[in-house]
């Protein structure tokens, strides 16, 4: 309620209404405004319950419609603003440090996840499988971008997830949380011939090894886009296998075939199910595999990565960067890796 009227008062005094537009989402015109407002939005936003708090401002405050009038001229009311997604809970942190995991239900708001479809589906057809040739193969998904931190849509789930992330690292409260890269993760139908690769089983592997860091502490949230369960190739989890350090890069072999011990000591969780929004997010030394998709339709995921931000590359070639113009032992500094956590 606090918020509501203090987004009013801004509302009126600085804003003014909120256009109806044609696209429901937020125009960058109007996204960029509401960044310039976000140290006030922001102090008033202290007020406010624990989860909240837990959500920057600019995250927090995604204009998007409820219903189809806006879309026929009529102007947003303060009450609209909705939250991208919600913060994680005591439990959640609880259980993520326990077992280097955890399942995030509800976490992203539906019309967040309907845009996030619908840029899929442009970027990658309705089979999941009709983009251009890629220049690097997952055989495990197909994949794209959605870019997100230059889209004023999705920028405020790239921030809200990044204040998660960094309640989830419980690293001391200076250390901030820096994006790293987000990925539509389209795994296709294991009987059908695939364009671009991406119908196979993923075998059980962590994701460190190809970061090429100096330290650990990053982690992936694994949002599902539609409904799914096993039958769609989801992911299973070694818990605790976070505590194991490095085992190796997963181009090298399935690390339970490699290290059958790592059952003596830790257990393996059953596939998972979803439902659109839910959400998986795993330390990048926990070890994680899934199955073949075993449907006709493809499986809808996108995955945000990121790291703590005192991070730095440890000089070894990298996959998923560019280090040309890096130093050894450098910070992820630069415009690519901005800070998402604040």
């Amino acid at each position: 309620v606090a918020m509501m009227r203090h987004v009013r008062s801004v509302e009126a005094s600085s804003v003014g209404p909120v256009p109806a537009l044609g696209n429901p989402l937020l125009s960058i015109a109007m996204f960029n405004k509401m960044n310039s407002l976000e140290p006030t939005l922001g102090a008033k936003s202290r007020d406010i319950d624990a989860g909240a708090r837990d959500i920057e401002t600019r995250a927090a405050l995604l204009w998007l419609t409820r219903d189809s009038s806006c879309r026929a001229g009529r102007h947003m009311r303060a009450d609209e603003l909705i939250h991208p997604c919600r913060g994680v809970t005591p439990e959640e942190i609880s259980r993520y440090q326990e077992c280097g995991w955890v399942k995030l239900e509800r976490l992203v708001h539906p019309q967040v996840i309907r845009r996030l479809l619908e840029i899929g589906l442009a970027k990658l057809g309705e089979d999941g499988d009709s983009n251009p040739p890629l220049p690097v193969l997952q055989g495990f998904f197909n994949h794209a971008t959605a870019d997100a931190l230059s889209d004023p849509a999705l920028r405020p789930l790239v921030s809200a997830l990044g204040r998660n992330a960094k309640s989830l690292m419980k690293r001391q409260p200076h250390v901030q949380v820096r994006y790293f890269t987000e990925n539509f993760a389209v795994k296709l139908p294991a009987a059908r011939q695939s364009r671009h690769d991406g119908n196979r089983r993923t075998e059980f592997h962590h994701d460190y090894p190809n970061w090429q860091l100096d330290r650990s502490g990053g982690m992936a949230f694994w949002i599902a886009l539609t409904d799914m369960g096993p039958q769609m190739g989801t992911m299973s989890f070694v818990n605790r296998s976070h505590r194991l350090g490095v085992l190796g890069n997963y181009r090298n072999g399935d690390l339970l075939e490699i290290y059958p011990e790592i059952l003596e000591h830790c257990t393996l969780t059953e596939p998972l199910s979803y439902r659109a929004g839910d959400a998986t997010v795993h330390s990048n030394l926990t070890v994680h595999g899934a199955g073949l998709n075993l449907t006709e339709r493809p499986r809808w995921a996108y995955t945000v990565l990121v790291n703590p931000a005192d991070a730095r590359w440890n000089g070894a070639p990298a996959e998923a960067y560019e280090t040309a113009h890096m130093k050894v032992h450098q910070e992820l500094d630069d415009e690519r890796f901005p800070i998402i956590s604040r």
